[in-house]
């Protein structure tokens, strides 16, 4: 196979959850950071689809894999809240914590397209996890007024956190002091790279 095939196959077997097919493919010598439409990579693609295995296996395997970014600035965790993937929301935002705070293109937040699909579980572990409800995007939106108003339960879970985000030791009760150093030391090592170069 030619490395274009072995790359586009790769992008397909993420997005079908083919963890071994993967794994064949890249000993063929398939590039985890293949770029298929607007610069999808494999890990976007099983993100979209809810393939927890494979994320899990490109998170820990190729930790980069995490924080790529695609053609529209989306990070796995974006595509993952867009399309209510809750399981692979919860384990990316537990290995990686700052990527609550990574933002696209139009600097939407996670919490931006979960509020904006009307995802209220995945608001509701993104909030859980720090993710700011009063972000503001490129054109002054907040996760609130981001059509959030159709979904009344979303709606609530973000009113409510707007509340409490500015009270003193907010982080810290929701998620405990541990987290908040954890999330604190992975800024400081530049773990997260919001605009930086991709894979």
């Amino acid at each position: 196979m030619m490395q274009e095939e072995l790359d586009k196959a790769l992008l397909e077997a993420a997005k079908a959850g083919g963890l071994e097919k993967m794994k064949e493919l890249i000993a063929a010598g398939a590039k985890v950071c293949a770029r298929g439409f607007m610069g999808s990579q494999p890990m976007h693609e099983a993100a979209k689809e809810g393939c927890l295995s494979v994320v899990k296996f490109l998170a820990w395997k190729f930790p980069a894999t995490a924080e790529s970014m695609d053609g529209y600035g989306y990070t796995a965790l974006h595509w993952a809240a867009r399309c209510g993937r809750e399981r692979i929301m919860e384990f990316l935002v537990g290995r990686f914590p700052a990527l609550v705070e990574a933002r696209t293109n139009d600097e939407e937040t996670a919490l931006h397209l979960a509020a904006g699909f009307g995802h209220a579980d995945a608001v509701e572990i993104l909030l859980k996890h720090g993710a700011d409800p009063t972000a503001k995007n490129k054109f002054g939106k907040l996760p609130l007024g981001f059509f959030a108003k159709g979904y009344p339960e979303v709606w609530k879970l973000l009113q409510e956190a707007e509340k409490g985000w500015n009270t003193p030791g907010y982080m810290e009760k929701l998620r405990g002091a541990a987290f908040v150093r954890m999330r604190d030391q992975q800024r400081k090592l530049g773990a997260l790279r919001p605009k930086g170069p991709s894979l």
